[in-house]
């Protein structure tokens, strides 16, 4: 087996041995609310922020500032480095304000790689594990998928993402994605 192999199957082991128990956790519509398109279909996602597996693509290090000010005011800083990376993502409300934080570690490689993040909140959040998925077999072809839990939670939630490049590159991307929530 590669290590890189042996290393995919250690973050799946971990992440379904947590135990769970139900709370509110960021869903995957907030913690990918910057993006323009699904985690796997352009990029590299918010540097693993909505799919800690797209941390295989990064390449030294890259940072991505975002904000908006509807229905919100907020903004989010997203770096990476290889295969580590951070993200954090401030929220004022009426109701108050918060900061949501996420570390992720990728592996793998273009074709096949996972990722596991942790995330923790000033705002009130749970904690919470995100394992995730990419498979890109052909440059026209990418399918992303997220496990997202809370060590607190009973409640899962699973996003994933297909997107098809006709000419092999992000100039022209048709993409769907999802998500189903669990308890």
């Amino acid at each position: 087996r590669t290590k890189s192999a042996k290393m995919q199957r250690a973050l799946l082991l971990l992440l379904c041995l947590l135990p769970l128990r139900a709370q509110a956790f960021a869903p995957y519509a907030s913690r990918s609310e910057f993006l323009l398109a699904p985690p796997g279909s352009l990029g590299t996602g918010l540097q693993g922020y909505a799919n800690p597996a797209l941390l295989s693509y990064a390449q030294g290090l890259e940072t991505t500032l975002a904000w908006s000010g509807a229905p919100a005011s907020q903004w989010g800083v997203f770096s990476s480095f290889h295969r580590l990376g951070f993200g954090a993502v401030h929220q004022q409300e009426t109701r108050g304000e918060g900061t949501r934080y996420h570390l992720s570690l990728g592996a793998g490689d273009r074709r096949l790689s996972t990722g596991l993040g942790y995330g923790w909140s000033t705002g009130g959040q749970a904690q919470l594990w995100v394992l995730g998925g990419l498979l890109r077999p052909r440059p026209q072809l990418s399918l992303g998928g997220v496990l997202a839990a809370s060590p607190s939670l009973r409640s899962r939630e699973l996003s994933g993402d297909l997107s098809l490049r006709p000419w092999g590159d992000e100039r022209l991307t048709l993409f769907a994605d999802g998500a189903r929530a669990n308890g």
